[in-house]
């Protein structure tokens, strides 16, 4: 079975234009009145208006090291992105990235140290993902979650997000321990988020049924994420870029 993707309705597309000036507040009040109304009766615009304010506090925590001249190659890179956002619109990629997703973009290739590694789009998803890594793991933490089973993770995900995807079976022995299951929210939709401790290290494992991506490779913030797809399910692994072997920790690796 494959996770469910909500299609958005024509009022939750006008808040992605609407919610980037509210989170900065620049909205004018009858925008902003339109915005509150629309909040109040819709959780997964909470959800983003919450994921969009991380966003800016994450840019406004690292002004400092913004404010210097852009790093060679950013101009093309960023052409790169807007060619690669078009060819994947003519593959039947019709949806835009959200103001999260490309703030994400945006932020990874600014932070310099960005390699891209093939499939841009793949690329793309991979940097939106690291960014919603570095939330869970960071803003929301996980100090109270306790080490569970796949087959615990995969009932959770079920029942309290209504998902149902297969989980592989982490692999003790090298220091791989299930410690949280959620449903986030990034530029396409909802994904399950499987969250790991890898010799103690944070981990993140994004797994999307029925779903092929090119493979794809992104290192920054001192996190490498790959994108991998075995037997028809596309995982996303974010871990830090000293671990080694993580792919094979999470049980991914040989499906």
């Amino acid at each position: 079975m494959t996770v469910q993707f909500p299609m958005k309705s024509q009022d939750c597309r006008q808040m992605e234009s609407l919610l980037p000036p509210f989170v900065d507040g620049e909205t004018s009040p009858r925008d902003a009145a339109l915005v509150e109304a629309h909040l109040a009766r819709c959780t997964p615009c909470r959800q983003l208006l919450r994921e969009q304010r991380d966003v800016r506090a994450l840019l406004t925590s690292r002004r400092a090291s913004l404010r210097g001249a852009a790093p060679f190659g950013l101009e093309s890179r960023v052409r790169a992105l807007a060619g690669a956002e078009r060819a994947s619109a003519r593959a039947g990629w019709s949806r835009r990235l959200s103001p999260l997703a490309a703030a994400a973009a945006v932020v990874l290739a600014i932070a310099g140290g960005l390699y891209w590694g093939t499939g841009q789009s793949s690329a793309l998803l991979a940097a939106q993902l690291t960014l919603d890594h570095i939330k869970c793991f960071i803003i929301d933490g996980d100090e109270h979650a306790q080490p569970m089973t796949a087959g615990a993770g995969q009932v959770q995900l079920h029942e309290t997000y209504g998902l149902d995807v297969s989980l592989p079976v982490p692999r003790e022995a090298d220091g791989a321990h299930l410690v949280a299951v959620r449903n986030c929210l990034y530029g396409e939709g909802f994904v399950a988020h499987v969250l790991y401790r890898v010799h103690g290290e944070p981990v993140s494992m994004f797994v999307m049924p029925g779903r092929s991506a090119a493979a794809a490779d992104v290192s920054a913030f001192g996190r490498h994420a790959e994108v991998v797809t075995r037997h028809g399910v596309t995982y996303v692994v974010v871990a830090p870029v000293h671990l080694a072997g993580v792919a094979s920790a999470l049980g991914i690796e040989g499906e």
